[in-house]
């Protein structure tokens, strides 16, 4: 017994290890980069690349986190999880900021899009936060945000990026001219 607390070291130390995810929340990730990376077109873009290491990471993560969590190691699937629901946020997050200076009708058009990603990430959030603990599931939410924000940039760069380079390229064969 310990003297302040009144119980055992065994009861203090299960209090920290979290608990187990479950099952669920990593099904989602593995269904969604099998389905992406069976329907990918090859490209050689930036972006291409970057989507196939996140489809590829979410299956990894998927696999690693379901058998972690079938054998009994609480910590390495919890930390599965939480990469996986930070990912969760990410998409959900990158989709808000994309559509947030879209019209209604754009938004409506791709309501059925958005919709998904955020049941599944608050679903998934909620599961997390009464299994493993809300302070995982509410760092998952900031890591998602963050994440979301920078994915979201990288976007509107890349095609910033790629009108500036269309733009001087018409300026300086002459043909900016004819396609106005």
């Amino acid at each position: 017994m310990t003297p302040a607390s009144g119980g055992s070291i065994a009861q203090t130390v299960s209090n920290r290890i979290p608990g187990t995810p479950a099952y669920w929340l990593f099904m989602p990730g593995v269904a969604a980069s099998v389905f992406f990376l069976f329907k990918a077109v090859p490209r050689r873009t930036n972006a291409y690349k970057i989507e196939m290491v996140f489809a590829l990471l979410l299956l990894v993560l998927g696999f690693v986190g379901l058998s972690c969590r079938a054998l009994g190691h609480r910590v390495t699937a919890s930390v599965c999880a939480f990469v996986a629901l930070c990912s969760y946020w990410t998409l959900t997050f990158f989709l808000l900021f994309a559509f947030a200076s879209a019209t209604p009708a754009a938004i409506l058009y791709f309501w059925f899009w958005t919709l998904p990603p955020v049941i599944i990430s608050v679903a998934a959030t909620i599961s997390f936060a009464n299994r493993v603990g809300s302070r995982w599931a509410l760092g998952s939410v900031g890591v998602g945000f963050v994440c979301g924000m920078l994915v979201a940039g990288i976007a509107v760069g890349t095609k910033s990026s790629v009108r500036h380079a269309e733009m001087s390229c018409r300026e300086t064969t002459g043909l900016s001219r004819f396609v106005n």
